[in-house]
Order: C-alpha cells, then structure tokens, then sequence
C-alpha cells in the first residue's frame, strides 16, 4: 500500500501562537511626561525625592518647578522614594492635572511649601529601539535662546545652574 502512513496523535499541549511584527500588535497606550529628573536625598535622617534636574519648557518647568524643589505630596499621596514618584507618574493619563506640593529653599535658608497644578506633556507609545534611536539623533537638540540644550537623555538643568553644552 503507497498511501502515507496516519498522523499520530499527540499529547503534547498546542504551541502557543507568536504574535506577529509590532504592526500586527494594538499600539501601546500613551504615556505622560513630567519633565523631571527625581533623585532620593536623606536630610535627618529621612529621605526626599528631590527635582535634581527639570525639562526647560516640559510641563513641570511650565507649572514652576526648579532644580532643588523638595517634592512633598503628590494628589496629596507623600512622595517618600523615587518608586513611589514614578508609580504616581505611572498612574497619570493624559490630560490629567496633577497637584503637587513642594517645599523650595530660599536663598536665606528658608523653606517656602508651594503648590504646584502639573499637565504633563503626551508622549507618544514607544516606537521600536531603532525608530526611537533615530527619532533621537534627528531631533536631539533644541535651540533655547542663546544656549542648545539636548531634548531627549541629557541633563540640561543642574540643580539650578544650566550646564555647558556645544552649540
């Protein structure tokens, strides 16, 4: 008989299906922005999150942060740790307005609590690692009057005092 043999059956469970190239795939939901570069800093013991640098023009430089501003409260949440500010952040849609509480250092020493309304900026789903690579490299520099300040990685603001970057 030249007929081929039958297909045994098999036991094994199915094999999962491989989702196919991003295109096929629902594009991810928008995330937001800030704007800000928090670093932890112990003062007495405790620590605090502390905007050690702040996007020229991002949202939290358009609602009056800068560099130094101890971050209190987030929609009256405490910010105690970084985890905590970034799981906050994670937790605002776009077109959301944040209120956040800050105490600002005075240069008598004094410490000034401010309440800031944030809307951070919109930022698109992240493309694939080459398409974010060159969206970066053709757009990774802004002119801001006098000064070029890198858009995308590097830190333009330090703790108050705007860094020397190459025009």
């Amino acid at each position: 008989d030249k007929r081929a043999p039958a297909a045994k059956e098999s036991s094994a469970a199915p094999v999962a299906s491989v989702p196919g190239p991003a295109a096929d795939r629902a594009p991810a939901a928008p995330r937001v922005s800030f704007g800000i570069e928090p670093v932890e800093v112990a003062v007495d013991g405790r620590i605090t999150v502390v905007a050690k640098s702040v996007i020229p023009l991002g949202a939290a430089d358009e609602a009056g942060l800068v560099p130094g501003d101890v971050l209190v409260t987030w929609e009256g949440t405490a910010i105690d740790s970084k985890r905590t500010f970034a799981a906050c952040a994670r937790a605002t849609a776009p077109g959301d307005i944040v209120v956040m509480t800050v105490d600002r250092t005075n240069a008598d020493g004094s410490v000034q609590p401010r309440v800031l309304a944030i809307k951070p900026d919109v930022v698109p789903s992240s493309p694939s690692k080459p398409a974010a690579a060159a969206a970066a490299a053709s757009i990774s520099a802004a002119v801001w009057g006098e000064r070029t300040v890198t858009a995308f990685g590097a830190k333009s603001v330090a703790m108050g005092a705007p860094l020397a970057l190459a025009a």
